[in-house]
């Protein structure tokens, strides 16, 4: 584990999931790359999400807990862990998601060759039951119009699919 500040915060919102999160966070602390920060975002979660994400950061000091004050939602909760964020680079990650164990390598790796840019946006498998039972990607590269995509339900990107620099994050707001 790196003791230094962590490169990429991963920002995860929450609310009664405490099963599903364990996967998610399994699938953090399995990355190839390991410079980065976890804040868990919980609002108000009336099972043992809250206790389950403390007992999972004194076994790993990179991920963090965050109790939010009032019952706001996912947005708000993703702001609150921006605003908490010590990482140069954030992705988010919903709950239910889970991360390949390439998947920060391969971030960071695209961020360093262009520093120009303030997001970039990756494909991503989705699955039903477990990784790799689908065979459905997002977010691939086709030349048709974002909004003629989205309109199609072919979504141009998902939460999980940028890593963004937090500065840029920062100027929109």
């Amino acid at each position: 584990m790196n003791a230094s500040r962590p490169l990429i915060s991963i920002v995860i919102p929450t609310r009664d999931r405490a099963a599903l999160l364990r996967e998610t966070l399994d699938s953090v602390r399995g990355q190839t790359y390991d410079n980065w920060e976890a804040i868990v975002v919980d609002d108000h979660s009336k099972d043992e999400t809250g206790e389950q994400t403390r007992q999972a950061g004194i076994r790993d000091s990179r991920i963090r807990f965050i109790a939010m004050t009032e019952k706001t939602g996912a947005p708000a909760a993703r702001n609150l862990g921006v605003e908490n964020a010590r990482g140069e680079f954030v992705i988010y990650l919903d709950s239910d998601d889970l991360l390949a164990p390439y998947c920060l390598a391969d971030r960071v790796e695209v961020v360093k060759a262009h520093p120009e840019l303030d997001f970039a946006v990756f494909p991503c498998q989705l699955f039903r039951n477990t990784a790799g039972d689908t065979q459905l990607l997002w977010n691939v590269k086709t030349e048709e119009d974002d909004l003629d995509r989205f309109l199609k339900l072919d979504v141009p990107w998902q939460t999980t699919s940028p890593i963004w620099r937090k500065e840029a994050i920062k100027k929109v707001g």
